[in-house]
């Protein structure tokens, strides 16, 4: 799968942007890259497969035709996700881009080449993994997607996966015979989700969990003093959820600070980007369990990756013998810099054992 990503250093061509200027070409569109270098040189004989064609990455940058045309020119054989298909006017635009291609492949012979080389390529894949085009047997298909199997190992990936980013001495918090938990996020399924899971936990290790759950936008500033105080009150734990933070000053902070100052341990759970701490100051536990949403349409309010939030809140804490009920091993896979100087906070391969509490 290819990435959106400008690299110079393999690719350092320009290409010209939906309002006229010139950018580095993103590997996606790049053919030094997907057929010079994945082809060529790497001899990869496997479908190029890029990422979804509707990221800003894209979409922000250049016209969905020429996108589409160029990523099939550098070597892509799948167009991932070039159009959402959920009205009517997507299908429109899907007919249009399919009419472009066409018009654009009579026209231009190396074109028409290379669709018809992704084609079969596509086909030959089929066939070599025995993929029908026939009607699914829906008794067997339910033995298998969402299986127990599955899920399980779904589970074992992402519990491997959460990264504890800072600890001081927080985690893996000890749940006692009697807990008062709050939960905030910014939407209401989501808090639902979590107290789904702790009350799992709480079965789990004999314990009683109390979860009260607040829906906050942590990304804007609205809190006031009072409210925080009020909210935070009596209990003895906070989660705290937030999602691709890009300002500091948020209502996050307002809670972080509250919490500390009422001597109430808070972990910050990164559900998505693991870059939210570097908008946060006196974090004193951090954990990333990289995603909490999916692509599944059908599912309005975007909890469609809920083994992430299992995973993730199992890291966090430890039952009677104080062991974690996942023990973390994740590590970092990007450098978290500070977004106004570009120091590195946490580097690449970060990831806290308990072993290490206490230590930033």
């Amino acid at each position: 799968m290819t990435a959106h990503i400008i690299v110079p250093a393999l690719d350092d061509t320009q290409i010209k942007t939906r309002d006229g200027s010139q950018t580095g070409t993103p590997a996606t569109l790049s053919k030094p890259i997907l057929t010079g270098i994945l082809r060529d040189e790497f001899h990869f004989q496997g479908l190029i497969i890029t990422d979804a064609m509707d990221m800003k990455a894209i979409t922000d940058n250049f016209d969905l035709n020429f996108a589409v045309e160029h990523a099939l020119s550098a070597g892509a054989d799948i167009i991932l996700m070039p159009v959402k298909m959920w009205d009517e006017k997507a299908v429109k635009r899907l007919d249009n881009l399919y009419r472009h291609l066409d018009d654009q492949a009579q026209k231009n012979p190396v074109l028409q080449q290379r669709i018809d080389e992704s084609a079969k390529r596509v086909v030959l894949m089929k066939l070599n993994k025995a993929i029908s085009g026939a009607p699914a047997d829906p008794v067997k298909a339910q033995l298998i997607v969402a299986s127990e199997q599955h899920k399980n190992q779904e589970n074992r990936i992402s519990e491997h996966a959460v990264t504890v980013i800072k600890n001081e001495g927080i985690l893996p918090y000890q749940l006692k015979q009697n807990n008062k938990i709050l939960v905030i996020s910014d939407e209401y399924p989501r808090n639902q989700l979590i107290k789904k899971h702790l009350d799992d936990i709480a079965r789990e290790t004999e314990t009683r969990i109390h979860v009260t759950t607040q829906k906050i936008k942590t990304d804007k500033k609205t809190l006031s003093e009072k409210k925080v105080n009020t909210m935070i009150s009596g209990q003895d734990f906070i989660l705290l959820v937030t999602y691709n933070l890009r300002n500091r000053d948020t209502n996050a902070q307002f809670i972080i600070n509250s919490a500390n100052n009422a001597g109430i341990p808070l972990a910050v759970i990164s559900s998505r980007d693991p870059y939210d701490i570097a908008y946060l100051s006196n974090v004193k536990a951090n954990i990333a369990i990289y995603g909490i949403t999916g692509f599944d349409i059908t599912n309005g309010q975007r909890n469609a990756l809920e083994t992430n939030i299992r995973s993730g809140l199992r890291t966090l804490f430890s039952g009677k013998n104080a062991r974690s009920l996942n023990y973390p091993g994740g590590r970092l896979p990007v450098d978290i810099k500070d977004p106004e100087n570009g120091i590195i906070l946490y580097p690449y391969g970060t990831g806290k054992t308990y072993s290490e509490q206490g230590s930033r």
